[in-house]
């Protein structure tokens, strides 16, 4: 649906060929941040892959692990819409996987928990030669516990 309203709202004439106008089409970063959901908070440390279809549009993915109490990997298949400059929103679907631990007559037990997650978020590129800085914050919504993930990306462009 995001994608329509992008086609709609973008001039024809910009979607001339794939990848017009891009010398370098491929973003990879690391990622380093924090998670936060209702109850607990963790570091987290991930990859972001981005290829540039269009000036405009971008598709990758991102994989990320919250350490700690979360204990909890991500991952997402990205749309990346370049609104302005540096700036983007990433939008895409998702799967968590998490262990919960719970806890009856004294023995802790460890489950493992998949949720459907739905990613929303907003991310700057700070370009510094080839390197990048990106700032970002996202809202996870989830089937399990919704989060927040506030990080910044250290990349390149090739």
């Amino acid at each position: 649906m995001v994608l329509c309203v992008a086609t709609f709202l973008t001039p024809a004439p910009a979607f001339a060929r794939d990848g017009e106008g891009l010398d370098e089409k491929n973003v990879l970063s690391v990622i380093l941040g924090g998670t936060s959901d209702r109850d607990e908070n963790a570091f987290t440390i991930g990859l972001d892959y981005e290829h540039r279809l269009h000036p405009l549009l971008g598709i990758g993915a991102v994989i990320e692990y919250a350490t700690d109490d979360l204990d909890a990997l991500t991952l997402i298949g990205a749309l990346d819409l370049h609104i302005w400059k540096g700036l983007a929103i990433q939008t895409g679907p998702g799967v968590e996987f998490a262990g919960e631990e719970e806890e009856e007559d004294g023995l802790t037990t460890t489950t493992n928990r998949r949720s459907f997650i739905y990613r929303v978020g907003v991310v700057y590129e700070f370009e510094i030669g080839r390197l990048l800085l990106i700032p970002q914050v996202h809202y996870d919504y989830s089937s399990g516990n919704d989060a927040v993930v506030y990080a910044t990306g250290i990349g390149f462009k090739f």
